[in-house]
């Protein structure tokens, strides 16, 4: 796989080891080659207690395109959605008429779209020097 390969042969990716494994984290994504040569991709992001496999999308990126484009797609993803539902929440402020909680909504959206934009501008400079 063209990610885990990335890895390896990036001498400043620190690669952890178990009995069972080896795994590198970064960017809220797992990524963990297993002795029998599975290879796992996990969301670290959605659930502080359990990570999540990234979907078949997200894993045919990290396939074609490596690690870096594959883990920065997976956290513009997560915070695309995790601002979809702030949206919600804030729609259903304004209809009834919750004050209280509007800022807060807002303003962590607004935080979250500041991340998306950073890592948007960082994932096109990526495809811009391939």
């Amino acid at each position: 796989m063209k990610a885990w390969d990335e890895i390896l042969a990036d001498p400043d990716m620190t690669v952890c080891e178990t009995s069972y494994s080896q795994w590198y984290l970064d960017f809220g994504v797992k990524i963990e080659m297993f002795n029998d040569g599975k290879i796992e991709i996990k969301n670290t992001m959605l659930s502080p207690d359990h990570y999540r496999d990234v979907t078949d999308k997200q894993r045919e990126v990290f396939e074609e395109h490596g690690w870096q484009i594959g883990a920065i797609s997976v956290c513009i993803d997560t915070y695309t959605t995790a601002a979809e539902r702030l949206n919600a929440r804030i729609r259903s402020c304004v209809n009834n008429n919750n004050l209280s909680d509007l800022e807060d909504y807002k303003r962590r959206r607004d935080k979250l779209l500041k991340k998306i934009g950073k890592y948007d501008r960082r994932l096109n400079k990526l495809f811009l020097d391939l």
